[in-house]
């Protein structure tokens, strides 16, 4: 039951999103505008979940998405210029 109302709440916040989020690009002429964020704490699958996003982006693409790991927890990752992301970052594989 709690799945359902998970589930039919997000459809209808789906309905009234600003379409304007449907302008987001991660590559734009071939050059990446975002980068791939996961925890350093973060699992082995995680991190070759990164590393297969990374690669199938770069396929789709042509421009390869830098992994970077942040010192906290990542909940979601959002598109940023490489310089908000990388401010705040340990290290970039």
């Amino acid at each position: 039951m709690r799945t359902l109302i998970v589930l039919l709440s997000f459809c209808f916040m789906m309905a009234f999103v600003n379409t304007s989020f449907a302008e987001v690009r991660i590559v734009k002429d071939g050059e990446p505008s975002g980068a791939i964020v996961v925890g350093c704490q973060c699992s082995t699958q995680a991190k070759h979940a990164a590393q297969e996003l990374q690669r199938y982006i770069k396929q789709i693409s042509g421009a390869s998405l830098a992994i970077v790991e942040t010192a906290g927890p990542v909940i979601i990752f959002m598109l940023a210029p490489p310089w908000r992301v990388t401010s705040s970052a340990n290290s970039v594989w």
